[in-house]
């Protein structure tokens, strides 16, 4: 395994195995945000408290299969992202948002391990009071639906 750092247009050169990587894991248990004009959904709930959205180093999806969890590169993957945030000098947090899913959703794996603690021993918090929604279509269906999003919110300063 080794990881490298790409930015800005870098990354024009891994997009389609950035794209199967990501249909890879969110077909383990499917969560596939649009694509277009998803930051303008996303800052909605931080404007809404007069938060400065600025101010905040949004978190994308984190995308690690399946035989790479749990050995460590999950908490490398975090450190990475968080050392960006602060080279940039002028976040104040990280955050990320993670979909709302009932303990009985049909789509969740017989082995599914929330990532809850692991978030929080991080230091993130989730934040109910700054939800997103956002509409796809589960794998089982045809037709979009909305998505309740929950941010998770870390002080990096």
């Amino acid at each position: 395994m080794r990881f490298r750092h790409f930015c800005g247009q870098e990354i024009t050169s891994i997009l389609e195995a950035l794209a199967a990587l990501r249909v890879a894991v969110f077909c383990e248990y499917p969560c596939l945000p649009p694509f277009s004009d998803e930051m303008n959904s996303l800052q909605e709930p931080f404007l809404a408290k007069g938060l400065n959205s600025e101010l905040f180093f949004y978190f994308g999806e984190s995308l690690i299969l399946p035989d790479y969890r749990g050995h460590g590169y999950d908490h490398l993957f975090f450190d990475e992202r968080e050392k960006e945030a602060l080279k940039w000098n002028r976040y104040t947090q990280c955050c990320f948002c993670a979909v709302d899913r009932p303990d009985n959703h049909p789509l969740r794996p017989a082995d599914y391990r929330s990532l809850e603690p692991f978030w929080q021993k991080r230091g993130y918090e989730k934040r109910e009071d700054l939800k997103c929604r956002l509409y796809w279509p589960d794998l089982d269906d045809s037709q979009q639906t909305a998505k309740s999003l929950t941010f998770w919110l870390k002080t990096i300063n």
